[in-house]
């Protein structure tokens, strides 16, 4: 049985060579199929370990009880699976697979299924095995060979044997020419030729012969020196034609020194006469009223003012599309710090002409900032400069981005600044180091860059980015992000308590800033606070104890706190404000409009969309306050900083400012329109009609009372003349591509002013800076009381609706109270009713006795109408003459029936 199936196998192996000829292939050895076999399962099969077919072993051998447990236990998956059958057939103990690299058979593999095809295959693997390995023996022994042979020609002993001569011997004539002609040089080439001439006169001389050493003192080169051969290259020479130079010199005339010697003489006696000398005093008589005339014009005539600078103020219409064109003079991005980033902050540079300060931030969204929270990001407020339009002159360093900053604008302190950073801290730098290298460097490369024609400076180092002198401690800080600050006034500077500083406690300078945040909490920051901390300023606070270390060294450096903390709240006592913008500055008892002193009052909006008036020098409630006293806190019930709230918008406010020239009037801009507030007035006074699009910033015209800057989230700006029109924008300017972030304007003095600068900063890193055209910023001459009507008109509206507004919730009231009672009460007493009808009786006569006497008013203001246009009845509507009755013959006597 075993021999029928041995018998069996060979033709199948047959048929598979034939199916594989009839494929195109190659012919497979018989006894043999191609196999596949994965490359992940070389190392499980033992086949190679790197995966690629460079490590596969040529061929394998495999028990057949372990094939068969593999076929059994993966099934189909096995690469085995496909041959089962053929090798339970299989009678002999060990299978055979051969690698085909090639695939010369179809497959990577193919398998031996047959005694005599396994004997045979592997007698050629084994043939090649001997064979390499014979061959390898071989070389080895050539190679054991040629290093012995090495060896024994180095270690040869030679013998020194004396040449003896012996007859020369060769076998042939041919042989013995060859030896000879292998002896004799013949010369390949030509035999070069050369001349040695001498002149005549140099013969018949005589000699003298000295001593020399044999050696040659010369070298004869191998190969001619090019440097003898070297060709005149082309030069390129310029020539410019200059004038003659000539030093000359010169000296002033010199003068002989004189001394000499004045003296003073007061008039006497004898000089009166001279003083009271006829001609002398006509003459005075005669000038004295020319002379007069001129100093007086001297004194009220501004000579240096330009004549015409009024001419055409009258005729310029904001309205005109030609004259309302923006002119961009700087356009500013640098691609390290702020390109594709957002300008959240823009401020002027107090002092320095033509220096701004943005800052950039990241363009990130809510969960991209989520999952960053916490991480450090070095940012930079950039300081730009007209001189340079590539580099900023001077870089801000903080660890964390910054939402809002300002200068400190007074004077002596404007290269302080102070800054809100995203995690809640704030930051001051100092950069007047920074500006005295930044002026140096202008003075010492302005000639250069005057002579150049180019910008001073570009070719030097930049300037390293300036580090913090102060960042507060985070522990102590805003809970969130620092949404907006404010440079508190000179005269207005606090203490511990929220209190005012007394005049005598005052330096006119600014010392502290306030900052707010989404926490609900508005700090005071003072830039003295390791004087506070030492105990050298009693006034403004107590010092601190602080825990030091016994071994630390040298000064103890303080932690910079917030000097006064005010957490705002909702007046109805739960929840706390996510505050985003602030507004200070309502003035004194002298700037103010009421008369008040608002120091410490404040304006600020909240992300819900609500406007907050608050103070922070309020008392608790029910406290009372001694003729003026400070408050003292006794710990137990917080003062109520909020005075009133009010709805503003839906969504957070984009800018907060109160107007230039009326201190309380209050500009709030959200999502889709702009609202202006009265400080004495819980309702906005007027509200803009919704926009088209979201609005991003807004800013008051710092030269014209009435007029209005709304940037848009599409990059235009609308400019609103509150004057000329309140329910539509006057002009709409196109200032960028993208979505613009912030604005602002620069501030100059209204004397001096010439033009106006708007800086405006986008999404994508611009700054822009625009040359504002002249109507938009030369005010009318009677713009001011323009825009002080309009505000009245504006308030009597409102009042009047509120007043309105409160009769009709009485008479609701009232009629709500009469209903109650009727249902409560049923007919009531019969007294009551009689006094309830008198008097609705009464207040029916009265109603009735005003309509007549203002029908009596309308008839005759009516009648003297109709006299002064001296109209005819025929004139006349007829529904007129039907209700006055008149005649036929006229209106003359006809008079309105009463």
């Amino acid at each position: 049985m075993a021999e029928e199936e041995k018998a069996a196998e060979v033709p199948a192996a047959d048929a598979a060579a034939a199916e594989a000829d009839a494929g195109g292939g190659n012919a497979i050895p018989p006894g043999c199929k191609p196999m596949f076999i994965q490359m992940a399962k070389y190392e499980e099969y033992g086949l190679g370990t790197n995966g690629t077919n460079d490590g596969v072993c040529p061929w394998k051998t495999y028990t057949k009880e372990w094939v068969l447990e593999e076929c059994n236990k993966m099934g189909f998956m096995s690469d085995f699976h496909p041959f089962m059958k053929d090798v339970q057939a299989y009678p002999g103990e060990d299978v055979l697979i051969i690698n085909d690299p090639e695939q010369k058979y179809g497959d990577n593999f193919y398998i031996c299924l047959t005694v005599e095809a396994k004997e045979r295959e592997m007698g050629v693997f084994l043939a090649a095995e001997k064979a390499a390995a014979d061959a390898k023996a071989k070389a080895e022994a050539e190679e054991a060979a040629r290093l012995a042979a090495e060896e024994a020609r180095r270690n040869a002993v030679y013998e020194d044997k004396p040449v003896l001569s012996r007859p020369y011997v060769s076998e042939t004539a041919e042989a013995t020419l060859d030896e000879v002609r292998e002896l004799k040089t013949t010369p390949e080439r030509p035999l070069l030729g050369c001349t040695v001439v001498r002149p005549r006169s140099s013969f018949g001389h005589p000699y003298r012969f000295d001593n020399r050493d044999a050696e040659i003192t010369f070298k004869v080169p191998s190969q001619m020196n090019p440097d003898f051969q070297t060709k005149q290259m082309e030069r390129d020479v310029g020539l410019q034609g200059a004038l003659p130079q000539a030093n000359s010199s010169s000296q002033t005339t010199w003068y002989r020194p004189v001394n000499k010697g004045v003296q003073y003489t007061a008039v006497g006696a004898q000089d009166a006469a001279a003083a009271e000398n006829p001609a002398l005093v006509a003459f005075l008589k005669r000038v004295r009223p020319q002379l007069e005339d001129a100093l007086q014009q001297n004194e009220t005539v501004d000579i240096f003012k330009d004549a015409f600078a009024g001419v055409g103020d009258e005729d310029a219409a904001v309205g005109q599309k030609g004259d309302n064109e923006l002119k961009e003079m700087r356009n500013y991005n640098d691609i390290k710090y702020s390109k594709n980033m957002s300008i959240s902050a823009i401020d002027w540079h107090p002092t320095r002409k033509g220096m701004i300060a943005v800052s950039p931030t990241r363009n990130l969204s809510f969960d991209e900032r989520v999952e960053q929270s916490g991480q450090a990001h070095t940012a930079h407020i950039l300081l730009w400069d007209f001189i340079d339009l590539i580099h900023p002159q001077i870089m801000l360093q903080s660890p964390h981005e910054m939402f809002c900053f300002r200068f400190n604008p007074c004077p002596g302190q404007q290269n302080l600044v102070a800054a809100g950073c995203l995690n809640g801290q704030v930051i001051i730098w100092d950069i007047a180091e920074a500006m005295a290298t930044l002026n140096e460097r202008e003075s010492r490369g302005g000639r250069r860059a005057k002579e150049d024609g180019g910008d001073g400076g570009q070719d030097e180092e930049q300037i390293p980015p300036v580090e913090a002198l102060a960042v507060s401690q985070i522990d102590f800080s805003h809970r969130g992000m620092v949404a907006d600050m404010a440079w508190l006034p000179p005269n207005t500077q606090v203490n511990i308590k929220g209190q005012l500083l007394a005049e005598e406690h005052l330096d006119g300078k600014s010392h502290q800033f306030l900052t707010l945040s989404g926490d609900g909490s508005c700090l005071v920051w003072d830039l003295r606070y390791a004087d506070i901390a030492e105990g050298h300023l009693p006034h403004i606070a107590k010092p601190r104890h602080v825990q030091t270390d016994k071994n630390q060294k040298g000064p103890v450096e303080h932690k910079w706190l917030p000097l006064f903390r005010m957490q705002l709240k909702r007046l109805e006592g739960v929840g706390e404000l996510s505050l985003c913008k602030l507004c200070l500055g309502l003035g004194d008892e002298t700037s103010s409009a009421d008369g008040l002193d608002r120091r410490s009052q404040l304006f600020a909006s909240t992300e819900e969309g609500e406007i907050v008036f608050a103070d922070w020098r309020a008392r608790p409630a029910g406290a009372k306050d001694d003729k003026g006293a400070e408050a003292e806190d006794d710990g137990h019930e917080a003062p109520e900083y909020v005075q009133w709230m009010a709805p503003d918008h839906g969504r957070p406010c984009v800018a907060l400012q109160p107007s230039p020239f009326f201190p309380e009037i209050l500009l709030s801009v959200g999502d889709w329109n702009f609202q202006l507030w009265k400080l004495d007035h819980k309702v906005p006074i007027f509200s803009s009609p919704a926009a088209s699009t979201y609005l991003t910033a807004g800013k008051w015209s710092p030269t014209r009372p009435g007029m209005l800057f709304i940037a848009r989230t599409d990059g235009g700006v609308d400019v609103w003349d509150l004057t000329d029109s309140s329910y539509t924008p006057s002009v709409a300017l196109a200032v960028s591509a993208t979505r613009i972030t912030s604005m602002e304007f620069l501030p100059s003095p209204m004397k001096s002013l010439t033009s106006q600068l708007l800086a405006v900063g986008d999404s994508n890193g611009n700054l822009h800076i625009f040359d504002m055209p002249r109507n938009l910023w030369r005010a009318q001459p009677n713009e001011k009381s323009l825009m002080a009507n309009f505000i009245d008109r504006e308030v009597n509206r409102v009042d009047y609706v509120a007043k309105r507004s409160e009769i009709r919730r009485e008479e609701a009231a009232l009629l709500a109270g009469d209903q109650e009672d009727g249902v409560g009460e049923g007919a009531g007493d019969e007294g009551d009713m009689m006094m309830g009808q008198e008097r609705e009786e009464e207040d029916v006569a009265q109603d009735d006795a005003e309509a007549a006497e203002e029908e009596a008013l309308y008839e005759q203001l009516e009648k003297k109408f109709i006299e002064e246009l001296e109209l005819s009845r025929d004139d006349l509507p007829e529904h007129w003459r039907k209700t006055h009755h008149l005649d036929e013959e006229g209106m003359e006597g006809a008079e309105p029936v009463q």
